[in-house]
This record gives structure tokens, sequence and C-alpha cells, in this order.
């Protein structure tokens, strides 16, 4: 049984060696950064070096996104919560569409 102060779990294993080596499993991962007390409470470490860029509103990630894709030369990949193709990146709308 692992429990918090939030949740129990029971779990059964097929055989005692596979016991085993889950609790060796969990007692490892239990020792790691990321079981540990983080900043802000957060659940996970903080890491240098990243490469991210924090947005206070939608308009000027849209914006870059659009020029992101405007400049792709083969793949482009976008990482988001969610990404409709109807969605216009660049407001107003009607300033902004191609027209063929």
């Amino acid at each position: 049984m692992v429990q918090n102060d939030y949740r129990e779990l029971t779990m059964r294993a097929v055989s005692k060696r596979r016991t085993k080596r889950i609790i060796e499993s969990l007692s490892l991962l239990v020792k790691s950064d990321l079981c540990q007390t983080h900043r802000h409470l957060s659940f996970a470490p903080v890491r240098d070096r990243q490469h991210v860029k924090f947005y206070v509103d939608a308009q000027l990630f849209f914006e870059e996104v659009a020029e992101a894709i405007d400049n792709a030369n083969k793949t482009l990949f976008i990482a988001d919560w969610w990404m409709s193709p109807e969605l216009y990146l660049k407001r107003p709308p009607a300033d902004n569409e191609d027209v063929p």
C-alpha cells in the first residue's frame, strides 16, 4: 500500500518478484528530485538554461506563432493547449487575410 495525506493506493502484483521490483522502483522514485519540495511548492524542480518565453496575454503569442508559421521552411512543432486552423492569429482578421 502507498499512501499520502490525500490518497491511498493498494497495489497487487502477479508474483513476489514483481512486487519486489515495484517496491524498489517506488523507493528510487521517492529519493529522486521529482519527489522533493521545490520552489513555490511546484511539482517539478527548477531547470536552468531552458528556452521558454512567458506571455501575459494571447495577442503577442498568436502574432509570433503566425510569424513562425510564415517563416518555417519545412516543419514547425507547436506545443499548445489548443490550436485550431479556424483561429485568426493576427487581429483584426480583415487586415491580415491572404487574398489569392
